[in-house]
C-alpha cells in the first residue's frame, strides 16, 4: 500500500488483535464458500481447510476467527470431517481431533459459520449509494470473516465459491474458473489461485462494475474493474497498468499470477496489493488525482510483498521499502534522472522528520507488536533508501541481478532480511552484514557537519558526525567548485565520528557541496568555510 495514505489508515478506528502464528500446522489450501446477500450484512460461510501437521501427538487445532461481539462477529455453526467437536472463544475456534496425529500427516477440516463481520469484509454502500462487498484484510483482518491462520508466514492456495445476486459481478484473488447462474436470481462465481498467498492478500469484491480486459506482453491478463459512473476516467487511469507490469517482469522475472485485476473498491487505504486483485480506494479516480505512483507501487507489490512475502511483520520493509524503490525506478526510467532524484530527496526529508519524532525506532523493529504502527517512514522511505545505497555500493548490474535472484529464490514463499543479504553477498562477494545492521538495525541517520578551508594548493575538510552513539561508516561524495567555475568531484570514506582530509585542487575552492548525486541517507547540518 502507498505511504501517502498512512494518515487515512490511522484516522480510522481499528479493532486491535494480537499477532498470531500457528506453529503446529501448515495450511496448504483454503476452500471458501461465501454466500452474500444485499438485503443485509450477514454472510454465510463454509471453510474447508487442508493442512499438514507439524508435530506428533497434536490433539487440537486452532484457527483465527473473530467470534460474536454483540450482534456482530462470526458464529461457528459446526465443524466436522477430521474433528470430533469444537470450541469457539473470542478470536479463535479450536477443533478437537479424532485421534493423535503424527508429524507430516495431512488433515482436512470443515467449518460452517455465519454472521456480520466487524471488519475485514466491508459490506455496504459505495459513494454512489450502490451495494458492494469488499475484502480488506491487511494486515490481520481476514480473521474477521475467514477461519484461517492469519499471519503472513503461512501462505496457502485459495479457492473461492461465491454466491451473490446475479446483477452483481464478483472478482477475487486468483483466476476465474466458473460462473453459473442459478434459477433463483443468484449466481455462483468461482476463483482459484495458481500460487500460495498470505491471508492478508485473500480477498473478494462484489458489486456493479464496468470491466475491461487487456493482456500485457508477458501474457498476464489485466482487468480494470471500476464503478460504471467512472468508467472512462477509471479506464484511462489504469491504461498504464500493463506497461508497469511489463517493466517489473523485464527486470525481476515473470509475475507469479496469470491475472491482475485493478479494482475500484471500499478499501480504507489508498490501495491494497491483494495478490492478483489490487483494490484501490473509491476516491482515487476523482478528478485531479494523480494515480501513476499508486498504480505502479501496488503493481510492484505483486513481486515483493505478494510473491515474496515478509516472514514476519518486523520484516515489512521487504514489502513496502521494495515497492517504494521499485516505483522510484519506474519514474527514473519513464521521467528521467531529475525526477528520480527529487523523489529520493523528498523521501530523505520524510525520514528525517520521522527520526525527529521517533529517534529510537529501527527499520527492523522487533519490539513493535502492531503491524499498523510499522506503516511509517522506516518501512517505506528508509527501506527504499537502503536499497538505493546498496545499489550505489554494488553498481547497477549487480544490484539488479541481485533483485532477480532474490525474487527467483523466494518466489511464492517467505523471506527475511538475512535471506536478502545472503543473496547479495553470494552475488557480489562482499560481506554486507555491517551495512545491513547499520542501516536497518540501528535507529536514526548520521548528522553530518562539514567544515572546509583553503590549505596550500588544496582544501582541508573536517567531517563531524553529531548523532548519538558511534559514527556511521559510509562513502561521501563531495563536489568542489573552483573560482574558475570548474567542479571537482571526489569521494571520501568516512569511518569515524570526526575525520580530517586534505584534498588537492588546481584552483582556489569557493564552495563545497555534499552528496551532489543524492547517494547518501544523512542529515547535512552545515557546510561552511571555516577560518581557524
Amino acid at each position: 500500500m502507498p505511504r501517502a495514505f498512512k494518515s487515512l489508515y490511522l484516522s480510522l478506528i481499528i479493532v486491535g488483535t494480537a499477532l498470531s502464528q500457528n506453529l503446529d500446522i501448515d495450511v496448504l489450501t483454503y476452500k471458501f464458500h461465501i454466500d452474500l446477500s444485499d438485503a443485509g450484512k450477514t454472510l454465510h460461510g463454509l471453510a474447508e481447510i487442508e493442512f499438514e501437521v507439524l508435530r506428533d501427538d497434536l490433539r487440537t487445532v486452532s484457527f483465527d476467527l473473530i467470534g460474536p461481539e454483540g450482534d456482530k462477529g462470526m458464529r461457528v455453526i459446526k465443524a466436522n470431517c477430521d474433528a470430533k467437536g469444537f470450541k469457539q472463544a473470542d478470536s479463535t475456534v479450536t477443533l478437537f481431533l479424532d485421534a493423535p496425529t503424527r508429524h507430516g500427516q495431512l488433515l482436512t477440516v470443515a467449518i460452517a459459520y455465519e454472521g456480520e463481520p466487524v471488519d475485514g469484509l466491508r459490506i455496504g454502500k459505495n459513494k454512489y449509494g450502490q451495494w458492494t462487498a469488499f475484502g480488506d484484510n491487511w494486515p490481520e483482518r481476514a480473521r474477521h470473516w475467514l477461519p484461517c491462520v492469519d499471519h503472513p508466514s503461512d501462505k496457502a492456495y485459495v479457492q473461492w465459491t461465491i454466491t451473490a445476486p446475479s446483477r452483481y459481478q464478483v472478482v477475487a484473488a486468483g483466476r476465474r474458473t466458473e460462473a453459473k447462474d442459478l434459477l433463483n436470481g443468484r449466481r455462483v462465481t468461482c476463483y482459484e489461485s495458481i500460487a500460495p498467498i498470505a491471508t492478508k492478500l485473500m480477498v473478494l469484491g462484489a458489486g456493479e462494475f464496468a470491466v475491461r480486459s487487456v493482456s500485457d506482453s508477458h501474457g498476464v491478463l489485466h482487468e480494470s474493474w471500476v464503478y460504471p459512473q467512472e468508467r472512462d476516467r477509471g479506464f484511462t487511469a489504469l491504461n498504464l497498468a500493463p506497461e508497469a507490469a511489463d517493466f517489473f517482469a523485464d527486470r525481476l522475472g515473470p509475475m507469479a499470477y496469470h491475472k491482475l485485476a485493478h479494482v475500484q473498491s471500499k478499501t480504507r487505504y489508498g490501495g491494497t496489493e491483494n495478490a492478483g486483485a489490487i483494490f484501490y480506494n473509491e476516491r482515487v479516480f476523482d478528478p485531479g488525482r494523480d494515480t501513476e505512483g499508486l498504480i505502479v507501487h501496488e503493481t510492484a507489490h505483486q513481486w515483493f510483498g505478494d510473491a515474496v512475502t515478509e516472514a514476519d511483520w518486523s520484516q515489512l520493509w521487504l514489502s513496502e521499502g521494495f515497492a517504494t524503490y521499485l516505483t522510484h525506478l519506474w519514474f527514473e526510467a519513464k521521467h528521467g534522472k531529475a525526477v528520480f532524484l527529487n523523489r529520493l530527496q523528498e523521501d530523505r526529508d520524510a525520514i528525517i522528520r520521522f527520526v525527529d519524532a521517533e529517534p529510537q525506532r529501527p527499520v527492523l523493529d522487533t519490539l513493535c507488536t502492531a503491524p499498523n504502527d510499522l506503516l511509517n517512514a522506516n518501512s517505506y522511505e528508509k527501506g527504499a533508501w537502503v536499497l538505493h545505497m546498496l545499489r550505489q555500493r554494488l553498481g547497477d548490474a549487480l544490484f539488479h541481478e541481485g533483485l532477480r535472484q532474490f525474487y527467483a529464490a523466494f518466489k511464492n514463499g517467505n523471506a527475511t532480511t538475512a535471506d536478502f543479504r545472503r543473496v547479495m553477498e553470494r552475488l557480489s562477494g562482499q560481506p554486507l552484514k555491517p551495512f545491513f545492521d547499520q542501516w536497518l538495525r540501528r535507529p536514526g541517520v548520521p548528522k553530518v557537519e562539514i567544515l572546509w578551508r583553503h590549505s596550500g594548493s588544496g582544501v582541508a575538510i573536517d567531517i563531524v558526525q553529531h548523532q548519538p552513539g558511534p559514527g556511521h561508516v559510509f562513502d561521501l561524495e563531495l563536489a568542489l567548485t573552483g573560482q574558475n567555475g570548474q567542479v571537482y568531484s571526489t569521494t571520501i570514506q568516512i569511518t569515524d565520528k570526526a575525520q580530517s582530509f586534505k584534498l588537492p585542487a588546481d584552483t582556489a575552492i569557493i564552495a563545497v557541496q555534499p552528496d551532489p548525486n543524492v547517494c547518501l541517507l544523512a542529515r547535512f547540518l552545515s557546510t561552511v568555510e571555516h577560518h581557524p
